[in-house]
């Protein structure tokens, strides 16, 4: 009965989104032409411990100018980025496995930085305007401490 008890537990904090570091999940938007998506990823801080690094960047999914939304490559090029960029950030997150605080700001620069590039590649891989305009922000950047649970 023990075993079936800790079995159900494990099966119940496996479907909570943030309990495994690197998990991606998708919050539902109500503001409609958002899309919200969070990372999760382990990082030593120098001198204080190991601390989950959440991310969360935002694309608007339809541009002020909408003549290019309503074409089918861009919808799909912004389908594409909002699975895309997580990965641009671990990798970047995971360039060095041991981080100063005031090393942060500048790795949250690198960041943007990255998905500007992505975005600059997406567009010529999906054949959309150079100039269309695709807007981005880092919603969420802070550290979850792992060290006190």
């Amino acid at each position: 009965m023990v075993k079936f008890k800790l079995l159900l537990l494990l099966i119940f904090i496996s479907f909570i989104p943030s309990a495994f570091a690197g998990g991606f999940y998708s919050s539902p938007s109500h503001r409609g032409h958002i899309a919200t998506c969070h990372i999760a990823t382990s990082v030593a801080i120098e001198n204080k411990g190991i601390f989950n690094l959440v991310v969360a960047i935002e694309f608007l999914k339809e541009p002020l100018d909408k003549a290019p939304f309503t074409s089918g490559d861009y919808e799909e090029m912004m389908k594409r980025l909002n699975v895309e960029w997580s990965g641009v950030v671990s990798k970047r997150i995971l360039t060095s496995n041991n981080y100063k605080v005031t090393d942060l700001a500048v790795l949250k620069e690198n960041i943007e930085k990255d998905l500007e590039v992505l975005i600059s590649e997406s567009k010529k891989k999906h054949n959309v305007d150079p100039n269309a305009e695709v807007v981005f922000s880092i919603g969420s950047f802070y550290l979850v401490n792992l060290n006190n649970e």
